[in-house]
């Protein structure tokens, strides 16, 4: 929690982005760098990031600035609330990226993943979404195909060897674009595949595309999406696999209903399907089941044992003695992380501090929507007095309300943990660097589209406890 002043560096790159004209001219096409000016890539991922953090856009015109790859380096690009087109993308794209993230962009077309096969040579991460919009038909597939795999087999330009492939908030519309994209690609190397967010999840159907996948995330896949593809059996084909997520947001009765597996036998077969398994979410879901007097397994017995070792998850019988490194029960239905026999070595859920701990740590940074739910947990805690980490209680909510600075529900569940927190534990008792920092956050880290009266009360006590005058 340490505040460092403010490099020259940074200063130097706050006044570029506030001055193009410093960097290139303008005309109808864009910002063109000036004659004899060379930019490290340093230099220009680092102009990028202050540019989008002053909250300025990137589109078409700021991305010609890099159209010469002679002039300019690139080998990462984050993009996120932008208004650039295809057009734009491909002045980057033109730089053989290693790593592409896009987030909050609205105005690509139907050919976008093409545009990104092209000029992805060197691409090992690629991450699209949430919220990236594609419009229009896709063109002929069977077409298109055909070009590239001539491309592909005269030595021209090969498919991509994706380590990192995420692509979160697909919709229905977007099958035909998702599944080119998987058929035409080597992902023979990919790790990690996130669907988070997605309404279609087709393209598993192609497992054996995927030897060495070693991640999957389906937070927030619909569950009826799921079964209707046959994605559990899918998932089951992926021999390789270590880590699963499978969690949902559950905060509602509707919500919780329609995370319900109708299949009473699901973890089972995930869990005997995968020996490699290590890691799995199943937050939200009611895939831990009842308790052990509803387990009827698979070949396991009826009572909840083992090898005579009990165990209260049905389904994870055949773990007992080979326990999960990590098993995500939070909010699960019928408090399945209240359990005493769990066969998992770290535990994730809402029944004690360590376990909220756990979960908060693990939603930190991809899932805003739990990581509310557990501020807000923490929260009933701290006014029980079960939470006896209160030094770390504070440094957790600053941290979760500094990193996810764009959900509004992370901002209004954090500043109600510190306002419950501040009459246990005194503000005071932080050091001076620690309370500016505290006060930063809450005068320039906080979205003011959540700013109502409650949190204004709220964020004032908070700031008078601080004293700092």
């Amino acid at each position: 929690m340490k505040q460092f002043p403010t490099t020259l560096f940074s200063l130097c790159l706050e006044s570029l982005a506030s001055n193009l004209n410093i960097l290139g001219t303008y005309s109808s096409e864009g910002y063109t760098l000036h004659k004899g000016l060379f930019l490290h890539r340093f230099i220009c991922e680092e102009f990028l990031k202050a540019y989008q953090d002053s909250g300025k856009d990137i589109n078409d015109s700021v991305a010609h600035l890099f159209k010469d790859v002679t002039k300019t380096s690139l080998k990462s690009v984050n993009i996120h609330d932008s208004s650039i087109t295809g057009a734009g993308l491909k002045y980057f794209l033109r730089h053989n990226l290693y790593e592409l993230n896009l987030k909050n962009c609205t105005n690509f077309d139907s050919k976008m993943f093409a545009r990104i096969f092209k000029y992805s040579k060197n691409l090992q991460s690629l991450v699209i979404g949430p919220r990236v919009h594609i419009t229009g038909p896709l063109p002929s597939y069977n077409l298109i195909f055909r070009k590239l795999s001539k491309v592909v087999s005269l030595g021209g330009n090969r498919p991509p060897s994706l380590k990192l492939l995420a692509l979160k908030g697909m919709k229905k519309k977007d099958t035909s674009n998702v599944t080119w994209f998987f058929r035409c690609n080597d992902l023979s190397q990919l790790n990690t595949l996130d669907f988070s967010y997605s309404k279609i999840v087709i393209c598993l159907q192609y497992t054996k595309q995927l030897p060495n996948l070693h991640t999957l995330i389906l937070f927030e896949v619909p569950t009826r999406s799921m079964e209707q593809n046959k994605t559990v059996l899918h998932v089951c084909e992926l021999k390789s696999l270590v880590v699963l997520d499978l969690s949902r947001c559950s905060s509602t009765q509707e919500q919780r209903f329609k995370n319900m597996f109708r299949d009473e036998y699901t973890l089972a077969l995930i869990v005997k399907s995968l020996p490699n398994l290590m890691s799995l979410d199943i937050s939200g879901t009611n895939l831990a089941g009842r308790g052990p007097a509803n387990s009827q397994d698979l070949g396991e017995s009826s009572n909840g044992f083992s090898n005579g070792k009990q165990c209260d998850i049905p389904g994870l019988e055949s773990r007992v003695e080979n326990p999960l490194e990590y098993l995500g029960l939070y909010h699960t239905m019928y408090d399945a992380c209240n359990r005493e026999h769990i066969p998992a070595k770290t535990i994730s859920g809402n029944a004690n501090e360590e376990q909220l701990i756990t979960a908060f740590n693990s939603f930190m940074h991809d899932k805003p929507e739990l990581l509310a739910e557990v501020l807000n947990d923490i929260t009933n805690f701290i006014e029980q007095n079960r939470f006896t980490q209160l030094e770390k209680a504070v440094h957790m909510v600053i941290d979760a309300i500094t990193t996810n600075i764009d959900s509004d529900e992370v901002q209004k569940s954090g500043i109600s943990a510190l306002f419950r927190l501040m009459y246990k534990f005194e503000l005071t008792s932080l050091d001076i660097p620690a309370r500016r920092q505290l006060y930063h956050v809450l005068e320039t880290g906080i979205g003011l589209n959540i700013y109502d009266d409650d949190v204004n009360y709220k964020l004032e006590e908070i700031v008078a406890a601080l004293n700092l005058e």
